[in-house]
């Protein structure tokens, strides 16, 4: 699978003395899956931006908008019942039935913002779930085939380990990534991961500017 890029002895020893006069190393890449590549990042990028967009259409956008209708109104009735109060004992009756308005509607904007919480945890519950779905088959699909893999003809796959850490290190989901990938194979979940990672900032920072303060 792949491109590969297996270097011959006099091409090696060309490669060594190139480090040594340019002061870097090469990337000592044996094969590339420039196809499997693409299409991982495409599928990753589509994914998240329909999960961002469906929670966005379906929960974000009219809690934000119903939550501002409503608190423009709280903030008229508050300004209202202070009116109201400042006119001291003749306007009594006024203020006991404003305050009770106040009330009804504290408790509406707080009653929006509990069913929003709650809406948005169930959503953020089937995401994850989803999510570890659409990893376990793309772990079982590549299983044992890294979509590229880095190291030498003298056993030097350590490069890739060092790129990656301090994630190489840590993290539970990216040993679980690696597995059946061997030494100095990049797993198609790191692709996935990386790819997620980029596109929910990117659509956070979308969200944000979309929506209502």
């Amino acid at each position: 699978r792949g491109l590969s890029s297996h270097c011959e002895p006099s091409k090696y020893h060309s490669i060594i003395i190139m480090e040594l006069l340019l002061g870097y190393r090469f990337i000592p890449l044996l094969f590339v899956n420039i196809v499997d590549i693409a299409l991982l990042l495409a599928f990753s990028v589509l994914n998240t931006t329909l999960l961002h967009l469906v929670e966005f259409l379906r929960y974000t956008r009219p809690y934000k908008l119903e939550y501002a209708k409503e608190k423009r109104q709280l903030r008229y009735l508050k300004h209202e019942t202070n009116k109201l109060r400042a006119l001291g004992q003749p306007a009594f009756v006024e203020t006991s039935k404003m305050e009770r308005k106040l009330l009804t509607k504290e408790k509406d904007v707080e009653k929006i913002q509990t069913d929003y919480d709650a809406r948005s945890a169930k959503f953020k519950t089937f995401r994850k779930r989803y999510s570890y779905l659409v990893y376990a088959v793309i772990l079982v699909a590549y299983y044992q085939n890294p979509i590229l893999r880095i190291g030498s003809e003298e056993g030097d796959h350590n490069f890739l380990k060092g790129m990656l850490f301090p994630l190489s290190a840590v993290g539970m989901g990216n040993k679980i990534a690696h597995f059946g990938c061997g030494k100095g194979g990049l797993s198609a979940l790191m692709v996935v991961f990386a790819s997620e990672v980029i596109t929910d900032k990117v659509m956070e920072c979308l969200v944000a500017l979309l929506t209502p303060l």
